[in-house]
């Protein structure tokens, strides 16, 4: 039997149709070499132990990378037999969430004895389970889990809240976890709405992406099968008047399905709208809005010398998206986090950005879940930030050459470079050596081994497309050999020996156990996340003190909100050098540790 991690490996290798590099194979699973390496070892012993045909398994090269040899197609054909293996679907969060299906259509009260006796669970399994769906419900606006010794456990929530449960009890591959009558019904009516949906969308010009359409559709057959079963939607607190889309959909609906929709329902259904991301958008008006967001824009700058200059694209992509997630808050009807993890691993720096600034900005909590659909924005813009190279090119060739010469430069290298400077020889033997040393890249139209031995690149004054993809070679060679050594020199300073140490996890709170390893939380800018079931994140910066980078091992494991946290990871910036290189470690040892 394959791991979560190990199916996914067998599944890009086995979707390659050639040898893959193992750079690209760590970027697409999200883990690192030596990672790779241990996991593609389990792998072929467990291949050798089922006694697979010769050359069959995963072939390492050390110039080329990986590839899967697999003649007889033997190995595709032990993925297919398991489908909750290549789903990589945890069993603890099936069993969480069929917990959860059973309690969305009971009305009232249910015994421990008879849910077990439905999941054919032991009573003692679904104790355990309940911890996680208690975590899933506490998430959720206006929904709480009642327990009684006496009469068992029931779901408190409004109909609408339980309708978004629902959504949120499918699996990532859109099963039911419970194969139960009204499950059934759901999933038979999820294609048909789709295509319904998609239609109305199209003919409107209402062009959502495709997941957000997809969870729509969801949405309506979770909505239809409830109120066939007489779980009435109640009214939303806040109505809008109902749109020519709403309209046609209920139509569409009533025609093609033969369900009329209810007064409460079709007002539900408005909102629901008004709260889908849109990428076909018109520019939100909304002054305070911009006002707001222009607020988390200063707060950001002066929290951490950060400064972004964002384009107005870009602000009425964030208006847009902040005015729906709002309706969605308020609602309770908030994103479902899927990707949430993978988003904490590979952007800890913009989550902290957001979870200190924009809330402060807006004056409201934000779901993780939400904040992880907002994080891909401000990632965006800090892309834009990130350090292109600044070029300085000696010529003295004619104005009218330098001229053309520079828009080329500007044109062709847009992507790698944030300014291109020329200058005549005469200028440049008269800067001092740290003015030079500003420049990142020195390029000459002269043909003088004075200037080759100050590290200068010679280009031709009328610079054609092969030199410019020499030129292009060249630039992302010199960016990855800095890259290699700032890597080095960070992991040199922050990942030595006092990086690690081991506690006691019983030492109560989280705050107590970095305290014993003299790390104050008294702060202002700190935010803390779990990620997964046994990690958890702290970062914390300033913009005065020195950088740190701290692991705790916990054994045994601390006991958070339902978690047992085996491992804490401290994240300190202080204002020491480059505040993006520094979390890209943390990142790498988020993947590596999750």
């Amino acid at each position: 039997m394959f791991t979560k991690r190990q199916y996914q490996i067998l599944t890009v290798l086995s979707g390659a149709d050639t040898w893959l590099s193992g750079t690209m194979l760590e970027e697409l699973i999200g883990v690192g070499k030596r990672t790779i390496q241990t996991e593609i070892r389990s792998i072929n012993a467990e291949l050798r132990q089922k006694k697979l045909s010769e050359n069959t398994g995963i072939i390492s090269n050390n110039r080329k990378g990986y590839l899967l040899s697999d003649p007889s197609n033997e190995i595709k054909a032990l993925l297919l037999q398991d489908t909750d293996g290549l789903h990589g679907t945890d069993e603890r969060l099936i069993h969480s969430r069929r917990l959860l299906a059973v309690l969305l259509f009971e009305k009232d009260f249910i015994s421990i004895g008879d849910i077990a006796d439905r999941l054919y669970f032991s009573k003692s399994t679904v104790n355990m389970n309940l911890t996680q769906v208690k975590r899933v419900i506490g998430r959720t606006k206006n929904a709480r889990l009642i327990v009684s010794h006496q009469k068992g456990i029931r779901l408190d929530a409004p109909e609408n809240i339980k309708r978004i449960l629902c959504m949120k009890s499918m699996l990532g591959d859109n099963r039911m976890p419970v194969d139960q009558p009204e499950t059934r019904q759901i999933l038979s009516l999820i294609e048909p709405l789709y295509k319904l949906v998609t239609d109305c969308f199209l003919r409107h010009s209402y062009i959502v992406s495709g997941d957000t359409c997809s969870d729509f559709a969801k949405y309506l057959s979770v909505s239809i099968v409830r109120s066939r079963l007489g779980f009435a939607e109640g009214y939303p607190s806040v109505r809008f008047p109902l749109s020519a889309l709403a309209q046609e959909l209920a139509a569409a609906i009533a025609a093609q399905l033969d369900y009329k929709a209810s007064e409460a329902e079709l007002l539900q259904l408005e909102g629901r709208l008004r709260e889908l991301n849109l990428l076909k958008k018109e520019p939100v008006v909304d002054p305070p809005l911009r006002k707001k967001l222009m607020r988390f824009l200063s707060l950001l700058e002066e929290g951490t010398g950060l400064r972004l200059a964002p384009d107005e694209p870009w602000l009425s992509s964030m208006e847009n998206h902040i005015s729906r997630m709002m309706l969605r808050i308020e609602s309770g009807r908030t994103n479902i986090g899927t990707y949430t993890a993978e988003i904490s691993c590979r952007y800890p720096l913009e989550l902290h950005l957001l979870r200190i600034y924009l809330k402060a900005a807006l004056e409201t909590e934000i779901p993780d879940a939400e904040l992880g659909y907002m994080i891909l924005y401000l990632a965006a813009a800090l892309e834009k930030q990130r350090q292109k190279l600044r070029i300085l090119v000696v010529s003295d060739e004619s104005a009218a050459v330098l001229y053309h010469l520079s828009e080329t430069l500007k044109e062709e290298l847009n992507v790698y470079c944030r300014e291109v400077n020329v200058l005549p020889r005469y200028v440049y033997e008269n800067m001092a050596p740290e003015d030079i040393r500003k420049w990142d890249l020195l390029l000459t139209t002269e043909h003088d081994p004075l200037l080759a031995e100050a590290g200068f690149y010679y280009i031709n004054p009328f610079i054609g497309e092969k030199q410019l993809r020499e030129l292009q070679k060249h630039i992302v060679w010199q960016k990855e050999k800095e890259e290699k050594a700032r890597k080095e020199d960070l992991r040199r300073r922050y990942l030595a020996k006092q990086y690690e140490c081991h506690m006691d996890g019983r030492a109560g709170s989280c705050g107590e156990l970095l305290a014993a390893c003299g790390i104050n939380l008294s702060g202002g800018n700190i935010s803390t996340g779990s990620i997964g079931e046994h990690l958890m994140c702290v970062i914390s910066h300033d913009q005065d003190s020195a950088n740190s980078l701290r692991l705790l091992h916990l054994d045994p494991p601390l006991q958070r909100k339902g978690k047992q946290i085996t491992a804490i990871l401290y994240a300190h910036y202080g204002g020491e050098g480059d505040m993006d290189a520094f979390f890209h470690l943390v990142s790498e040892e988020l993947l590596r540790l999750r």
